[in-house]
């Protein structure tokens, strides 16, 4: 099966392809979407939401006095976290929400979550205070080793497993490039990639792609030793998502901050604009590729968007969500 990656942008530009709203948050600032199954949760300016049924009906589960920066479901367990650096965890797909633990505590965005599956260890990015660390599955969090980094906004993280390592490779994607752990964040090293501001890293099979502020899209074929500039754009990338899909499909989808998109269906060695007449004149802020296919884009200002058919045409998911900024 072919992977699908899916890489968010910030640029101005128009669509080609049709767009359609689902019934969520209208106009609504979504930082996250992640998926439990079928259920598709968002993290928004004010809560996390929940839809059932592909995005034509949100409810708010909770957190509403709270800007939600990230979201992270693994198995069974919900991880949200804050514009203001705290992190909330639920085990009742969002009924309740429990506050974790955090040393010391911080008063900056959580700006990504991230669980190695099958271990209880969680990887927290902060902006500005660098990372933390779980090892009791989320409960409670401490900073973590950061010697090493020479800059302490990390914006996304990766693990990559690799044959004869006990632990996988660790890239965590910082203000001031990439960084890389072989031994699960006990010591960092730079990673080829130096002097860019990464917003957002992931991988599929060999490849690892990394996008920058400056709109250019990197790629490594070797875990991140030397890196290839792979696409230039008119500004910041914001999100990266790699999967293996259930179709077979290899597609890689670079979202900007106005109306662009682009795709390349062989691993970032071609690209294509797919052009849209769809309202989406906000920021995109994130992706989701569901396991039956959806892919669900979030966007600053103005709501979900869905599309069934990778990219190809598009409903709006956004008419019940309210209005969360």
């Amino acid at each position: 099966m072919k992977p699908i990656i899916i890489l968010m942008l910030f640029s101005s530009g128009i669509l080609q392809a049709q767009w359609n709203q689902t019934n969520g948050p209208d106009g609504g600032y979504i930082y996250c979407i992640d998926n439990y199954y079928f259920s598709i949760y968002a993290g928004t300016w004010s809560g996390v939401y929940c839809s059932t049924n592909n995005g034509a009906n949100w409810i708010l589960v909770g957190l509403n006095q709270y800007s939600i920066k990230s979201l992270h479901v693994k198995y069974g367990k919900f991880y949200a976290g804050t514009t203001n650096g705290y992190i909330y965890i639920s085990t009742n797909y969002g009924t309740t929400w429990q506050r974790c633990i955090i040393n010391p505590t911080i008063n900056v965005p959580i700006n990504t979550i991230r669980r190695y599956p099958y271990r209880t260890e969680l990887f927290a990015g902060t902006a500005g205070n660098g990372l933390y660390r779980s090892t009791n599955f989320g409960s409670s969090w401490y900073s973590y080793n950061n010697s090493g980094l020479t800059n302490f906004n990390i914006n996304s993280i990766i693990f990559i497993p690799k044959a004869g390592y006990n632990y996988p490779y660790t890239f965590i994607g910082t203000d001031n490039g990439i960084f890389l752990s072989t031994n699960f964040g006990a010591s960092w090293e730079a990673s080829g990639l130096t002097n860019q501001i990464v917003k957002a890293i992931d991988t599929v099979g060999k490849y690892i792609f990394a996008g920058t502020a400056s709109g250019k899209i990197f790629r490594s074929t070797n875990y991140g030793l030397t890196w290839m500039e792979n696409l230039n754009c008119p500004s910041s990338v914001n999100a990266l998502e790699a999967l293996i899909t259930n179709t077979g499909d290899s597609i890689i989808y670079v979202g900007t901050n106005g109306n662009r998109i682009y795709r390349s269906t062989d691993f970032g060695n071609t690209w294509s604009n797919i052009i849209s007449s769809a309202p989406l004149n906000s920021y995109i802020s994130t992706f989701l590729l569901t396991p039956d296919n959806f892919l669900y884009v979030g966007t600053l200002g103005g709501g979900i968007y869905l599309s069934q058919n990778h990219g190809i045409s598009w409903a709006a998911a956004k008419s019940y969500l309210r209005n969360s900024s």
